[in-house]
């Protein structure tokens, strides 16, 4: 149980952290297209999660999982097209 905490927990600080350096609230110390790679992956993870929501068991999930995870899924694709300012 807590290694799948832990794997989550440190996925979504790389996104958070991913976010941030491309919109350039913090200093870039990655590439912009390692940015770019890394945000297509987690929209790839996200949409992968989304499929896997959809068959899920617990009607919570299918429906408010699948949307959610869908619209990250969406906003990873349109943050690593984003070119900024």
């Amino acid at each position: 149980m807590y290694a799948y905490e832990s794997v989550s927990l440190l996925l979504n600080i790389a996104l958070l952290v991913t976010a941030l350096q491309k919109g350039r609230f913090i200093r870039r110390r990655i590439p912009l297209k390692a940015l770019d790679a890394i945000l297509y992956g987690f929209a790839v993870l996200f949409f992968v999660n989304t499929v896997g929501n959809m068959f899920a068991v617990n009607v919570l999930e299918r429906t408010f999982g699948a949307v959610l995870t869908l619209l990250i899924s969406y906003l990873c694709w349109r943050a690593a097209k984003w070119r900024g300012l």
